[in-house]
């Protein structure tokens, strides 16, 4: 409770992600880990040369979707973390928007002598949260690309 740890940590292994690793990596052509291990390469020369060069377009495609994950979760904070310094944006978003839509339909319990955030400022706190994703993406984009075993091996 009340710890970075009790977000990062459930949510660290996905069976998808395992799942979607594993059909990559059988997918690769065996041809050409043979045709290294001909040319003398030992098995972590083989992962760092050969494998992990060839999956980047995976492990890219995984990493943009878990941080996405992670940077829209706002349940498990809401659930884990009770103390208003540790919240994450997207809970304070969560009040912000729960606050103008209480005060605008009139809500009880609103003190009416607090001026309420406009929407403007609800626009711009989503705009802040989307923000960090929309500048990551283009610089993940060059990894989404297919076809890079292509000419690796003569069939």
């Amino acid at each position: 409770m009340d710890t970075v740890w009790a977000l990062v940590i459930p949510g660290s292994l996905s069976a998808f992600n395992c799942i979607l690793l594993k059909n990559f990596f059988k997918q690769l052509p065996e041809g050409l880990v043979e045709a290294a291990k001909i040319d003398g390469a030992n098995d972590i020369l083989i992962l760092c040369k050969i494998v992990l060069p060839l999956s980047l377009p995976i492990l890219a495609t995984l990493a943009l979707w878990s941080v996405v994950n992670h940077w829209n979760e706002w349940f498990n904070a809401l659930l884990y973390i009770n103390d208003r310094g540790k919240y994450v944006l997207q809970i304070m978003i969560r009040e912000l928007q729960t606050t103008v839509a209480a005060i605008t339909e009139g809500g009880a319990g609103v003190d009416a002598s607090v001026a309420p955030p406009s929407e403007a400022i609800v626009a711009a706190s989503n705009l802040f949260a989307i923000l960090p994703i929309i500048l990551v993406y283009p610089f993940m984009q060059k990894y989404f690309v297919s076809g890079l075993t292509v000419g690796g091996i003569k069939g």
